[in-house]
């Protein structure tokens, strides 16, 4: 129901899908049918908390410790799950992208910088829009996204399908 609400915005969006979600099938074939693009939502080795603790991103993730192997292996494991995946993002992920290595979601993130050197294409997050959650503040984070758009000719605003954010996204013009 969400992939359905998403695909009838009057404007772009992308789905992303964490390759283990239940609904991942039935979410592909309501992108088909909508011609949305969808990203694998790739589970990737996140920050420990404060309290030294690490979340856990799921079955699957890559780590920072693997090797290229096993890093290959993981991901088309996830791929194969979301074959209509034209790209991927990162699920948790700020343990994993900003080791140049292993290439980790914070401020230093090498993952972009690498993808880049390699000449593949790649874009960031500009706006984050339900952190925190509220149907005001994504509206006002939408319209952040706006005005960064307008300035810099594009803009991406990456969300979760929260009752506040799906809310936000068909009220907001």
């Amino acid at each position: 129901e969400p992939a359905e609400q998403l695909a009838s915005l009057p404007f772009p969006v992308a789905l992303a899908l964490w390759p283990h979600a239940a609904a991942r099938r039935s979410v592909q074939q309501v992108a088909r049918d909508m011609g949305l693009d969808v990203l694998l939502h790739m589970p990737m080795e996140a920050m420990p908390r404060k309290n030294g603790t690490a979340p856990n991103p799921g079955p699957g993730a890559l780590e920072t410790d693997m090797d290229a192997y096993a890093m290959e292996h993981a991901l088309d494991k996830a791929l194969a799950q979301v074959p209509t995946a034209l790209g991927f993002n990162n699920h948790m992920g700020s343990g994993f992208t900003g080791q140049r290595d292993a290439c980790r979601t914070r401020g230093n993130s090498q993952l972009e910088n690498s993808m880049v050197r390699q000449g593949i294409v790649t874009a960031s997050r500009h706006v984050f829009l339900d952190d925190p959650q509220g149907t005001d503040k994504v509206l006002a984070a939408l319209d952040k996204a706006a005005r960064l758009a307008r300035k810099q000719g594009i803009a991406i605003a990456i969300g979760h399908p929260h009752a506040s954010t799906l809310r936000a996204l068909e009220r907001w013009e």
